[in-house]
């Protein structure tokens, strides 16, 4: 289920209960608002994307990824996805449309073990928590062509134990 608040924390809105039908959700880890208002949901166990338009009504599913824990817009309408089980981040069209995506396992630059989190910030660089490695990484967008990735900067956080593994990130 997902719960709207006003800003002083009043219930305004519930949606959807667990399943894998239209308003239901199987583990939704992410959120994100587009330009338009509409909520995008990211469910880990329905492997899939959710958008939701302003009034709370289905618009449609993004299926294809692998445990999407984390979503972002950015100012271009463009949304990106953690595809954490492969590794990955999705960049797909407003419409919902695969367009690329980037990274696989490893430790390098550019690499994930377990990327859970994305967010866009106020200067439109896409910031990913890779929660294996225990770290996040912040890359220019438009991401390049694959294999000349621009990686501005990448934070080590804490010790390599479960304790400190990086899980969201919203900026």
């Amino acid at each position: 289920m997902i719960d709207h608040y006003s800003t002083s924390g009043a219930l305004l809105q519930s949606l959807g209960t667990g399943g894998s039908g239209e308003l239901q959700f199987g583990e939704p880890w992410g959120v994100a608002l587009d330009t338009s208002g509409d909520l995008w949901v990211a469910e880990e166990t329905n492997n899939r994307l959710q958008e939701i338009n302003s009034s709370g009504k289905f618009v449609r599913f993004v299926d294809g990824l692998s445990q999407p824990e984390g979503v972002a817009i950015d100012p271009l309408g463009d949304i990106w996805a953690s595809s954490a089980k492969n590794s990955l981040i999705d960049e797909y069209t407003a419409n919902g449309q695969f367009i690329t995506s980037f990274g696989g396992a490893g430790t390098g630059k550019g690499q994930f073990e377990y990327p859970c989190g994305v967010a866009i910030n106020s200067s439109g660089d896409l910031w990913v928590v890779d929660e294996s490695n225990n770290r996040v990484e912040e890359f220019s967008i438009p991401v390049p062509e694959p294999g000349s990735m621009v990686l501005i900067s990448a934070a080590i956080l804490g010790l390599a134990t479960w304790r400190v593994r990086p899980r969201q990130i919203h900026i």
